[in-house]
This record gives C-alpha cells, structure tokens and sequence, in this order.
C-alpha cells in the first residue's frame, strides 16, 4: 500500500491498524486499549472509559518524576484475583465439585507492599491467602488482615526460626501449613511442635513423574529441586504415625513449573497429583487439600499457542481442567474430593504494571544518498556507483549479491591499504545507499523474501532508550522472556522506522532486539521516526510478575521511578503514590561504599590540590559541589 493511500485512511482505521500490528487486543486481556487519539489507555476494570498512559506520564513529570517511570494500577490486581476466584468458583459449581477453592498469592512474585496489600485488600472477599519461601516472606504473610479461612502456606527450605514462627502463628489460630520439602523437615518440625506444643498443619511437596512446558520446564518433574519421591512420602508418613502427628498430615502439594504453556501438561500433573491424594485417602491419611503450585501462565505475545511465551489455554480453562481431573480421578477411587489451593502468582501480577521509557531524542541520520566519485577513485568504487544509479525491481537481488561482494574485496583493500579513508567513506555510503533500496523492493515482495531477513534486521535503528534492560526487564536477558512493547501515543501514525531498543548501560546485551508476534518473533519493531525535541514515550508491558523483585544493579542503575495510579469514578487518573527512584548515594550505600567517607575524602584531595597551586580554588569549589549534588541524582539520565 502507497504511503498516500495509507495516510488517506481514517483515523479510526489507522487506530485499528495500530492495535493489530501491536497485538493489543490479544494480549492486552482488556487492560489495555488504543483510544481514538491514538493513544494507549489503561482500562483497570477490563471495561468503560481507559486512562491514557500519555496523561499518566504527564501526572508524574509535573510531581518532578521522569522516565524511566514503574507505572502501577492497583485495581488490575483486584481484578485478576477476583477473575481467578471466580473461575474457579463457576468450575466447582459446573462440575459440582464438593470441595472448596483456596487461593494463595506467592509474595516471591512481588514483593512490593503496595502489590502485596492490594492483593489481600481483594483478597478479602473471596478467602484469599498467602504463599511465603522464606523468613521475611512469612513476616509479611502474617502481618496481614487476613480472612479466618486464609491458608498461609509455608514452602521452601526451613530453619528452625522458621519452623517456630509458622508454628507459634499457628499456635494462634492462623491455618498455617509447613510444607515438607526433603525428608529431614519432618523431624525438627516434629521436635519444634512438641516443645511448642502446637499441633501443627502439615503439608507435603510430591515430586511428580509429570513436567510442565516452557522455560521453566526442568523445575518440574523427578529432577526437581524441591519435594519428595513416593517412597520418601511414605518413610515421612510412617514417621509421622511414629510421632502421632498422622492427623497433622492435611495438604498434598506438588510444583511441575512457572508459565507452562500447555493445557495437557497441566491435566497430566493434576491427575498424578490426585491420583497420590486418593491413595493416601484410601491409606486411612486424613489430608484434606490438594495443592496444584503455580504454573497457570500469561499470554505474553497474544498468539494463544504452545509458544514459550504464550499459552494455549484460558485461565477460565486452567480451573475447569483442574476441578475437572482432580473430580474425575477422586470418583475413580472412590474417595471424597480435596479442596483445591492454587499458588497463581504470575496471572494475577503480570498485568498490573508496565515501565514507561523514554527515547534518546536524537534525530534518526538522513535517508543515504548517493555520492559523487571522483574518477580517481578506485575501479571497485565506481562498479558500487553504477550499481546504485541502476538498481530498479526488477535487478535488486542480483545487485544485492554484486553489492556484497563489491564491499568485501573493498574492506580487504582497505585493510592491506590500497584505498583511502575518503574511497571508503564513499564504498561505505554507496553500499548503505544500495541496502535502503534493496530492502524496499523486497517489501513489495509478498511474501518478504527469506534471504533478505538478516539484511532488514542489519538496517534496524538503535533507539537508546534512558534504562537498564538488567534493572526493569531483567527475564528478557536472563531467560529471554519476551514483553510486549508499544508505543504510547502517536497511533494515529503509521510506523515506519524498524527500530531496536538500547539501554544506557555499557553491556552489549542491554539492548531488546526480540518481541513477540502471533507468528513468529520479530527482530525489531516498528515503530515511529523520531521528531526534533518532541519526546517519544514507548510502554513494557506486563512487567508486574518478578520483574520489579529480580532487577539488577548494573552499572549501579537503581531502582526508577514510580507511580501508583487509580482510575477514578468519573474515569480520570489518580495518582495514590509518587515514590522517587533510588539516587547514586543510594546505590553506593547498597553496596557497602561509606559515602560520606567519600564526600570527605574528595574534598580534602581537591582542597589540597588547590593549596598547592595545582588547580584553580574556585574551580575545585566546583568540583566539589557537583561531586556531592550527584550523589543525590537520579541515576537515569535527567534529560532537560
């Protein structure tokens, strides 16, 4: 399509064209929308008038925040809990399934109070508890207004602090659970509990035969690194009839893996795990709860496919297919169903929060054109030039393999010396010249010819981004995990610019140079050419789930900005919290530098200095006030 003919399209087409090169509608969940300015709107309730994100920036810039800015919306977290009870509700009342349902959040999802509070402030309402793996997580849990039938369930490896604080918790009434993870657990819970005297509620992780799918497959199955194999459950059984605590022995639990992106591989560990639960049932072992971990994933890319990125099932079919094998096995064998506990923390956080970035507002280099070339120029140069005078439609593959072979034996010429800098400079701006053609013709081609993919992902611009990939999105680099990224506005526009994004650390991987598609993974995005100081805000969406907990310091880039906004009756952004990212000195601190120690030293050095003659004192007066005024800078780049 011409370019005329696209900017003659209406502006509500254009909008629609936007969303669908975007995927909006497929992985958006109805969080988040285009609106008819062409801007990104956030829709907290998945319904009615969205906040555009461009309004929210312009909230936080006016209290003096900048990007990169941590966007939160609280009431998405209330949302998807209230999705996740309710699915699992409408399955229990559908098959009439006879037991109840226990949600669980894993605060190691995200950590962050204001997360962990509007989880529990809806939680409320439906019985909803908390999933702790550590100390400091169990704090939290249980410094929570949580319902009386709240579980608390207690995973991970345990000392005996922790042993003692679940238990004198539970000693208070609180449906604590310790879950054994390796054998030796039983004991000292056994031994703790009866110097307490406390009888305490006791769980027990089965590793399972059954893995799941995706990234994190190997977390599951007999390899696992937490649980126990069959015959480890029945020693531990046997040990707790020993210490006549077989009655304390009331939730069977297993874990086959985060994001799994297959429906069946759910269904097969749901019914190993069940089938474990009845035969204990039928052993005379009074468990009541069966809990099926985590796993349920988010549909990153919007493909709804097997895609480690994606997943092939809803989340209202996550609980139809377990209530439905858990039912299905327990019927079978003729014991009473468990109620179900589910520790679903990656579905109900990943929505809520996106990272607002800012481009570099450097203007994109000018459209190659071709150079005059002077006749003494070497042979090879000018062979370039008829090229790029002569390229058409109909020769472009043939010129394209005769421009790189032409470049080749030029780069040997120069490196032996035979051509100057300026020969080069000109081979260099003729090849360039000759790529920009290439790849147009190429787009006109349908489909877009294979061969020249890595040519178009060569000519992709570099969009320096002001962040850390290993701060804000730090999945991407370490497990390559794929987010969503979208312009915020400008959506009126078509994209033209294949772009890449770069951050500002001096590591070559803090660059996003993969994002999802229904069909494939893209090696850039499109997205819209840069205008002379106009800023150019893009959105990472669905950052909510380890992101913010997992962020790495490098380059001492901390923590960023942040916002916590709630959309009001009438449909305008509210902002709750505006929290300030971490300055230098913060950063320093963090990593043990005693920073007025430093202030004082570099003080004394440039004092000295200036005593001796060696600088000028006002100049070292200077030095120092910018030394210390930089401690308590953002460690982003300010911008003007």
């Amino acid at each position: 399509m011409s370019q005329a003919r696209k900017e003659a399209r209406s502006p509500t087409a254009r909008v629609d064209e936007a969303a669908a090169y975007y995927e909006i509608d497929n992985w958006g969940a109805g969080y988040f929308r285009v609106s008819a300015k062409g801007e990104m709107c956030a829709h907290p309730d998945q319904n009615g008038s969205g906040v555009s994100l461009l309004d929210v920036v312009g909230l936080a810039r006016d209290s003096g925040l900048r990007p990169p800015l941590l966007v939160r919306f609280p009431q998405i977290l209330h949302q998807q809990v209230r999705r996740l009870n309710h699915a699992f509700g409408r399955a229990i009342d559908e098959y009439g399934y006879t037991g109840r349902y226990h949600g669980v959040y894993p605060i190691k999802v995200n950590q962050d109070a204001y997360v962990v509070q509007a989880i529990v402030e809806e939680g409320r309402r439906h019985g909803y508890g908390i999933e702790a793996g550590s100390k400091p997580e169990l704090v939290v849990a249980l410094a929570q207004d949580l319902p009386p039938e709240a579980l608390i369930i207690c995973n991970g490896y345990k000392d005996l602090d922790y042993i003692r604080l679940a238990l004198a918790a539970r000693g208070m009434g609180r449906q604590v659970f310790l879950i054994v993870e390796k054998p030796s657990e039983v004991t000292r819970i056994a031994e703790a509990a009866r110097a307490m005297d406390v009888r305490p509620l006791i769980g027990i992780r089965l590793k399972l035969q059954s893995r799941g799918s995706g990234k994190w497959e190997k977390s599951g199955g007999a390899a696992a690194k937490f649980g126990l194999t069959v015959t480890e459950l029945l020693g531990a059984i046997e040990q707790l009839r020993g210490e006549g605590m077989l009655d304390c022995l009331q939730l069977l639990h297993f874990h086959i893996g985060s994001q799994i992106t297959q429906i069946r591989r759910i269904r097969d560990g749901v019914r190993e795990a069940a089938r474990a639960y009845a035969k204990l049932q039928r052993m005379g072992c009074g468990v009541r709860f069966l809990d099926v971990g985590g796993g349920l994933g988010v549909d990153y890319d919007g493909s709804r496919t097997s895609f480690e990125s994606s997943i092939n099932y809803s989340l209202e079919e996550y609980a139809n297919t377990v209530v439905w094998a858990v039912k299905e096995v327990c019927e079978s064998e003729e014991v009473q169903v468990p109620h179900l506990v589910s520790e679903s923390g990656r579905a109900v956080a990943a929505y809520h929060s996106l990272v607002v970035l800012e481009v570099s507002p450097e203007v994109a280099p000018p459209r190659p054109q071709i150079p005059e070339v002077p006749e003494e120029d070497h042979s090879l140069v000018h062979q370039l030039h008829d090229l790029a005078k002569e390229i058409t439609r109909k020769n472009y593959r043939e010129f394209y393999h005769d421009a790189t072979d032409l470049s080749t034996e030029l780069d040997s010429l120069f490196k032996l010396g035979y051509i100057s800098l300026e020969e080069r400079s000109r081979a260099e701006r003729l090849t360039s010249f000759l790529h920009q053609r290439i790849i147009h013709h190429a787009r006109e081609e349908s489909p877009f010819p294979e061969e020249f993919e890595a040519l178009e992902e060569q000519l992709s611009v570099k969009y320096v981004c002001n962040f850390s990939v290993f701060q804000s999105v730090p999945d991407y680099w370490a497990v390559g995990q794929l987010f969503p990224v979208v312009p915020l506005h400008r959506l009126k526009e078509p994209p033209t610019v294949n772009a890449q994004l770069t951050d500002i650390t001096c590591d070559s991987d803090g660059c996003i140079s993969k994002f999802p598609d229904v069909r494939d993974v893209k090696d850039f995005l499109k997205l819209h050419p840069l205008r002379p100081g106009e800023p150019y805000y893009l959105g990472v969406f669905l950052t909510g789930a380890y992101q913010d907990v997992l962020g790495d310091f490098h380059n001492m880039f901390g923590t960023v900005d942040e916002v916590i906004v709630r959309v009001d009756e009438e449909g305008a952004p509210q902002i709750d919290a505006y929290i300030k990212g971490q300055t230098a000195r913060d950063v320093l601190s963090l990593f043990g530098f005693d920073v007025a120690e430093m202030v004082d030293d570099y003080r004394t050095r440039m004092r000295d200095q200036a005593r001796r003659g060696e600088i000028d004192e006002f100049a070292a007066e200077v030095a120092i006030a910018q030394f210390s005024s930089t401690l308590d800078s953002y460690t982003y780049l300010r911008g003007e």
